[in-house]
């Protein structure tokens, strides 16, 4: 979740101070790319690829909890 208010926060800036285009799929991908950076730092059964992190989520989560 703080992942997702991260992204949304930091492209907001980015737009009103920037004049930078507003991109959802961006704000999505960077998230996944966020959150799979940061649970695969922290927990060491965390050994699943980005792209698996994006393609099979549930069963990531599984392996780690």
């Amino acid at each position: 979740m703080v992942a997702i208010i991260w992204n949304i926060w930091t492209h907001g800036n980015n737009f009103v101070f920037k004049n930078l285009v507003l991109d959802v799929e961006e704000v999505f991908d960077l998230t996944q790319i966020k959150t799979w950076a940061w649970i695969t730092n922290r927990h060491n059964k965390a050994k699943f690829t980005c792209s698996d992190w994006c393609m099979n989520l549930v069963l990531c989560i599984k392996l780690v909890t």
